[in-house]
């Protein structure tokens, strides 16, 4: 009777394979690799075509097709399939890494994460469905559900958040950051934006940089902006070139070149400036062409340094016109003001220069000055004439 239980637990033993141990490989399950060396597949088929060595492989049909790739570790039902060659890959979850072939170094982590990567190397792919489309692209980093789900060829991209990235295709050296942050990005390359929904919008515009949840939202194809704030270039959709600095700033600015900083979306920011023009405004956005700074309401300062050219020491020199006292008289009778400064009315209309008036003003101080030397003279003179007409009367009486 004893004899009959050993041999019935033998052919259990024999009949039922837990672990079938062959040149240091651990394997569990119907037809899992057997080949070999230091590896451990538990799983129907899993290594099932093994025969290199250092894997790890758990679940159906995981790392079916490995030949020949080392260090490689597949959890998951087909978790890394088709790998033959690729080595030192990381796959987790359900068809993560499906159909890579000899891609290296990657890290899947998600459901059918990295699923269709076939020669990308050095991807991080961490969510449900991130870098579902990969196949070539390499140094990737897409951290949440569904982000960088359409990338196949770009490359050098950093999606962290949930639906970051999904569009994007062929996008080069991207960083989004943020729930749905460059959501529809496909193949705009350079880009930079924080915060969630932050260029939610962009398609193919280069080297931007939006910081802010919403910031630059509806913005698609332009290049080269920076929208600091939450909302910041909310509308702006194809502008170039554009700085936004504040809450809301630049919200309803569809143009190219503009400058806002401001904590509020105001048309009329604090400070307001045109690049394409290289001018400047403080509150406000209206600047006269041919002026590069303008201010609305009072400014003052501890010291303002104008230089003008040319200077009004002219007025010495030796061929020089001086205007007669006559002429100056019948100039202010004719047009109510000195010569060669402006009426009321068109200081009214114009405003005045304050270098160009003050050259003026001194010109008119210096011709003032020629005036009174030429009545010294002239009082000299007559002091002279006068002494002597005083000696010749003093004479006569004597």
């Amino acid at each position: 009777m004893k004899l009959i239980k050993k041999l019935t637990l033998l052919l259990c033993l024999l009949s039922i394979t837990i672990v079938v141990a062959q040149s240091e490989n651990t394997n569990y399950g119907f037809q899992s690799g057997s080949l070999g060396d230091y590896n451990s597949f538990f799983g129907h088929l899993s290594g099932q075509a093994n025969t290199t060595v250092h894997n790890s492989f758990f679940g159906w049909q995981s790392g079916y097709s490995n030949t020949t790739g080392e260090d490689n570790v597949f959890f998951g039902s087909r978790a890394g399939y088709n790998n033959t060659t690729g080595h030192d890959n990381i796959f987790i979850g359900h068809y993560a890494g499906f159909t890579n072939t000899v891609g290296l170094n990657n890290v899947f982590l998600g459901t059918n994460s990295g699923q269709w990567n076939t020669t990308g190397n050095y991807n991080v792919f961490t969510g449900t469905v991130a870098g579902h489309a990969n196949t070539t692209g390499s140094l990737n980093v897409f951290n949440g559900f569904e982000s960088g789900r359409n990338n196949t060829t770009g490359s050098g991209n950093t999606f962290l958040g949930s639906y970051t990235g999904n569009s994007t295709t062929t996008g080069n050296s991207n960083t989004f950051v943020g729930s749905a942050a460059g959501s529809t990005n496909t193949t705009g390359a350079g880009n930079t934006f924080v915060g969630n929904y932050s260029g939610n919008k962009h398609a193919t515009g280069n080297s931007n940089v939006f910081t802010g949840n919403y910031s630059g939202f509806k913005h698609t194809t332009g290049g080269n902006n920076i929208f600091l704030g939450n909302q910041s270039g909310y509308e702006n959709i194809s502008g170039i070139g554009n700085v936004f600095i504040g809450y809301k700033t630049g919200y309803n600015e569809t143009g190219s070149d503009k400058l806002y900083i401001d904590n509020s979306n105001t048309d009329v920011p604090l400070i307001y400036g045109n690049f394409s023009s290289n001018q400047l405004g403080v509150n406000t956005n209206i600047i006269p062409v041919g002026y590069t700074f303008a201010v609305k309401g009072n400014m003052i300062a501890e010291e303002i340094k104008v230089q003008v050219f040319p200077w009004s020491d002219f007025v010495f020199y030796d061929d020089y016109k001086l205007p007669t006292l006559t002429e100056v008289e019948q100039h202010i009778k004719e047009k109510g003001h000195l010569l060669s400064i402006p009426s009321a009315k068109e200081v009214a209309e114009n405003g005045i220069k304050i270098g160009e008036m003050n050259a003026k003003l001194l010109q008119k101080i210096e011709e003032l000055t020629l005036y009174t030397i030429q009545q010294e003279k002239q009082i000299q003179t007559l002091n002279t004439r006068l002494q002597n007409i005083e000696t010749l009367l003093n004479t006569k009486n004597n």
